[in-house]
């Protein structure tokens, strides 16, 4: 397939190849059913998605069209500029056109209500514990299930066949990856649930001689039709598209990168690629010189991404918000733009765009530092500028940067290569980083769990060689399943570890995108309900079963999150330090993620608004500077009990030690 060359120069970019009167697939292809958006944070997916299903609405009037955030931080509403939760509701104006944004929480409350009391029968039936044990079990909130959720919401839609067209926003990059790949992940869970009503029906038609199916099987039966139907969904190539979404960064391609060959594994259609804000022709220095930095990754793009379709949209002097907003913006991918500053300069005087005064940062004092934000607001860079900054300033303290976010960009932004082990950064004594490994931590923590099973196994009612062989099996595949949640325990897990071990003074997380990181917060609470629940069970069959290693695990698991629980929860030993843009979607978030904090108690008392545009007499410039105004004082007014600080939009990317040694100076002046 022959995508759109983008070419750049003194001019701007340029497409070669491209019919302007032709249209990508995802807005021509009358047969779709299923079009999702994806890519790193902060790249525009919420915006492609909202402004292609309103021009879908508008040329299809005889068609229900469904848009729909999997996001767990949602910025649906704030992209329409209208109230969207989680029940389906109209687009004001647009008749045909509904959007919903997922509550994982509450769709996980329904779908326990209608499925728990079958799902504790079948576990009745297929191991040793009783309706009590399971019960307790049942009522614990799992972690990670928003993209569980997400699927089976896309299982729901699939099969009520209401809406002749559904766009999804999706998470970012990391998270979307783990969505992709939960069907094969059912597909083991459906076995375990199987596996346990063979020994239901074994033990039945032993006795009875004979077995009906009932109730139970029909449960299974239905889920194993369910994993089936969605895997078929997202591989047809007539029905289904993805559609990357990227800006001419390094960190953006890579992890547009990344996700682009986990579609391609798993067999999912993917043919397009908007590429967002490229930089046309500006009256000033900072426009020329990010048009100029954009050279090679649009050259990379170009390369990288060549078997796909390339849809340049431009740098906006404005953020893109609300039906008009969208509208213009998808006139952009299909053909019909209009001049980009068209309107949006005129009229501003130099001499009126002072914002609030704004601080720098002061540097944390804390143990453990936590940096997050909306996706793409610059937290990775943040964290690793702090990181250094501290490495420099307490040159006798060891500090680790560690990344929690699937999508990991610390080896982007550091330019050097981490792992999943701890490595010293080049040019520092006492920095250290690292970005988890979670599937290879989620390997080492069922053989833990593996062997200390087997020694329950071992000495199963009384001791000696005596083996429940098939309560065993159903076991050691339970432990295979991967659960949903994993990026957040494995990373918990791994915490803990670091904490007990004492090899570091500063730990500075660069954590995943808002709701993803409210999710991680929320882990060590939920971990511990956990671990008490199975101590309790534990305790209940302590004269059946020789606890050993099991009981000693459970009772490090507890201690081990009441630790990293209290840590979260001290003021003196933990800060957070939120970080935004100038934009309405940036803020709301933002706020969201600070009522989340409170509610957890943990301490945050910054925030930092990055990517504001300097003074300028740039029109476009100025137009831009102008809107973050009155954003910039939102945020000031409603957080007077804050430090809040600034820092410039620059017109390079910033990679690499030295850049992050100068970013770190400006915004620590201390």
């Amino acid at each position: 397939m022959d995508g759109c060359k983008v070419s750049v120069g003194s001019g701007g970019f340029a497409l070669h190849g491209k019919n302007m009167s032709e249209l990508p697939s995802f807005l021509e292809n009358r047969e779709l059913r299923f079009i999702f958006f994806g890519g790193k944070g902060g790249t525009g997916k919420t915006t492609s998605a909202s402004a292609s299903a309103l021009y879908l609405a508008r040329q299809r009037p005889e068609e229900r069209i469904l848009v729909v955030s999997i996001d767990p931080a949602h910025s649906l509403g704030d992209s329409f500029d209208q109230t969207i939760g989680g029940e389906i509701i109209p687009i004001e104006g647009v008749d045909n056109l509904l959007a919903l944004e997922l509550d994982s929480q509450e769709a996980l409350v329904r779908f326990k209500e209608k499925n728990d009391p079958i799902v504790a029968q079948i576990a009745e039936r297929g191991t040793m514990f009783d309706r009590e044990d399971i019960q307790d079990f049942l009522k614990l909130t799992l972690p990670g299930m928003d993209e569980l959720m997400a699927i089976i919401e896309l299982i729901k839609l699939a099969k009520a066949r209401e809406y002749g067209l559904v766009v999804v926003d999706t998470a970012p990059a990391g998270h979307t990856v783990r969505m992709l790949q939960l069907p094969a992940q059912m597909k083991n869970w459906v076995k375990t649930v199987d596996m346990m009503m063979d020994k239901y029906r074994y033990i039945f038609s032993t006795f009875a001689g004979r077995y009906a199916p009932d109730e139970c099987d029909r449960f299974v039966e239905d889920r194993d039709k369910d994993v089936a139907m969605v895997e078929r969904m997202l591989k047809n190539v007539r029905t289904t598209e993805f559609v990357l979404v990227a800006t001419p960064e390094e960190m953006a391609i890579d992890a547009s990168g990344r996700l682009l060959s986990t579609l391609k594994k798993q067999h999912i259609p993917v043919r397009n690629l908007i590429v967002n804000r490229v930089q046309q022709d500006g009256s000033c220095g900072l426009c020329m010189r990010r048009q100029a930095e954009q050279a090679r990754p649009l050259a990379e793009i170009q390369e990288r991404f060549a078997g796909l379709h390339l849809w340049p949209v431009p740098r906006l002097p404005h953020e893109v918000r609300g039906k008009d907003g969208l509208a213009d913006f998808v006139q952009f991918i299909v053909g019909a733009e209009r001049g980009i500053a068209e309107g949006k300069g005129e009229g501003v005087e130099p001499g009126v765009l002072e914002m609030p005064s704004l601080t720098s940062l002061s540097l944390p004092t804390a143990r453990f530092i936590l940096i997050g934000g909306k996706g793409g607001v610059g937290k990775t860079t943040v964290a690793a500028a702090t990181a250094i900054r501290l490495a420099s300033r307490f040159p006798q303290q060891k500090v680790l940067l560690f990344s929690t976010n699937p999508a990991h960009s610390v080896s982007d932004s550091l330019d050097q290569k981490m792992g999943a082990e701890v490595v010293r950064v080049e040019g520092y004594d006492n920095l250290y980083a690292q970005e988890i490994d979670a599937p290879k931590l989620l390997e080492e923590f069922i053989e833990e769990q593996r062997a200390a099973i087997d020694e329950v196994f071992d000495g199963f009612i009384g001791g000696g060689n005596v083996k429940v062989a098939f309560e065993q099996e159903i076991m050691d595949h339970i432990l295979e399943t991967t659960p949903p949640g994993l990026d957040e325990m494995m990373a918990l897990m791994e915490i803990m570890k670091l904490l007990e071990a004492e090899d570091f003074d500063i730990f500075v997380l660069d954590t995943a995108a808002t709701g993803h990181l409210i999710r991680f917060l929320e882990v060590p609470e939920l971990a511990q309900e956990w671990f008490k629940t199975a101590a309790r069970l534990l305790l209940k069959y302590r004269g059946a079963v020789k606890l050993g290693t099991v009981g000693q695990l459970v009772v490090k698991y507890i201690r081990q999150t009441r630790k990293v629980r209290e840590q979260l929860v001290d003021p003196t030993e933990t800060e957070f330090i939120v970080v935004t843009i100038p934009e309405a979607m940036g803020i709301a978030e933002s706020e969201r993620l600070i009522q989340g904090l409170e509610k957890l108690s943990i301490p945050c008392h910054q925030i930092l608004i990055n990517f504001v545009t300097p003074p300028t007499d740039c029109p476009f410039c100025a137009a831009k500077r102008r809107e973050e105004q009155r954003y910039i004082g939102q945020v000031v007014d409603d957080y007077p009990e804050h430090r809040v600080a600034q820092a410039f939009m620059l017109p390079d990317e910033i990679r690499g030690l030295d850049d992050l040694v100068e970013f770190g100076k400006s915004l620590y002046r201390d």
